[in-house]
């Protein structure tokens, strides 16, 4: 799993993308993490690699 993101990295993504994430997914990204690597080698990108 990523590392947690901050609040303002959620919101420049929210503001890039020009949407509002639901609580629950900010929550998640601040509480557990963002982006993982699967046993099958499928990589999940972490919302702060995205353009």
């Amino acid at each position: 799993m990523g590392n947690p993101l901050t609040e303002e990295e959620i919101l420049r993504f929210e503001t890039h993308c020009n949407i509002r994430l639901p609580e629950a997914s900010r929550m998640f990204l601040k509480e557990i993490g963002n982006g993982c690597v699967m046993i099958d080698g499928f990589r999940l990108m972490g919302m702060d690699e995205m353009d």
